[in-house]
C-alpha cells in the first residue's frame, strides 16, 4: 500500500510539473509575440536587418525564444467580402495551384453560396439544406465574412487549406537561421498558398504581423491585425494555430 502511494503521488506530482512547464513556455512565447508586436509598430527595426525586402520573413531569437516573423499590408490581399465572384474563383484555382478545378471550383461555390443573400444553390455550391442534412449546428451567414475563422464553417474548407504552411521559403535567406535545425517543421521547405494569406477582410490601412514558433515535432503560428495611429496602435483580430512539421 505504501509502495503505491508513493507511487501515485510521483506520478501526480510529475504530472503538475510538465503542467506547470508547459504553462511557463506557453507564457514565455506570448511574451515574444507580445515583443514582436512593439517592435514591429515602428518602421525603426527594418533598420537592423540586412537587405530588408517588405513581407520577407526574418529569423530573430527573443529572450530563448526562436521565432520567424513577416509584416506586410493587408491591401496586397483579396477582400473576400467585396471581390467579385470571379477574382474569388481564380484565387482558389491559384491556392490549388491548378492541380484539381473541381476540387476549386467546389469550394468557391461553396463560398459564394455562404456569402450571398439569397437561398439559391451554385452548381457545386451548398445552402442551409446541406449544413442542416450534416446535422451541424450552424447555417451559411447568408451575409458577408465576419471572421476570417468563419471560412473553416464552409463546406469542403479544411484547416490545412486554410491555415497552410507559413513561414517556409524556397531557401534559407539568412545562414546564421537561428531555428532550431532539429526542429521537424522545416522552415526551409517551399510555403504553399493558403486561405489565411490569400484573402482578407481589411483593406490596405491594416497591418499583418505573421510569427512562426517551431515547436517539438509541429509549431506554433499567430496572426496579429492591427492599424497605426498617430501615437497608439490598435490589434483589431488575432489568430493562433498549431501547424503540424
Amino acid at each position: 500500500m505504501i509502495s503505491y502511494l508513493v507511487g501515485d503521488y510521483l506520478i501526480h506530482n510529475r504530472s503538475k510539473t510538465g503542467t506547470a512547464m508547459n504553462l511557463k513556455a506557453s507564457f514565455i512565447q506570448m511574451n515574444a509575440v507580445e515583443s514582436v508586436l512593439h517592435l514591429t509598430s515602428s518602421d525603426e527595426w527594418k533598420k537592423g536587418v540586412d537587405q530588408y525586402i517588405p513581407g520577407k520573413w526574418v529569423d530573430l531569437n527573443v529572450e530563448g525564444v526562436k521565432l520567424r516573423f513577416r509584416l506586410d499590408n493587408e491591401g496586397i490581399r483579396i477582400n473576400i467580402n467585396t471581390a467579385d465572384d470571379a477574382k474569388i474563383r481564380q484565387t482558389v484555382v491559384d491556392i490549388f495551384k491548378e492541380s484539381d478545378i473541381e476540387k476549386a471550383n467546389l469550394l468557391t461555390d461553396a463560398i459564394l453560396d455562404w456569402r450571398d443573400y439569397d437561398d439559391l444553390v451554385r452548381t457545386q455550391g451548398a445552402e442551409k439544406e446541406y449544413y442542416e442534412s450534416k446535422g451541424l449546428n450552424y447555417l451559411p451567414a447568408d451575409g458577408w465574412f465576419k471572421t476570417m475563422t468563419e471560412l473553416l464553417l464552409v463546406k469542403e474548407m479544411t484547416r490545412k487549406l486554410f491555415w497552410g504552411a507559413p513561414g517556409k521559403t524556397e531557401k534559407n535567406d539568412n545562414p546564421d537561421n537561428t531555428f532550431d535545425k532539429t526542429s521537424d517543421y522545416n522552415t526551409d521547405d517551399i510555403e504553399q498558398g493558403s486561405f489565411i494569406e490569400k484573402f482578407t477582410l481589411f483593406d490596405a490601412g491594416f497591418e499583418r504581423l505573421s510569427i512562426v514558433i517551431p515547436l517539438k515535432g509541429d509549431a506554433r503560428l499567430y496572426f496579429i491585425l492591427f492599424i497605426k495611429g498617430k501615437k497608439s496602435m490598435n490589434v483589431v483580430e488575432r489568430y493562433t494555430e498549431f501547424l503540424e512539421g
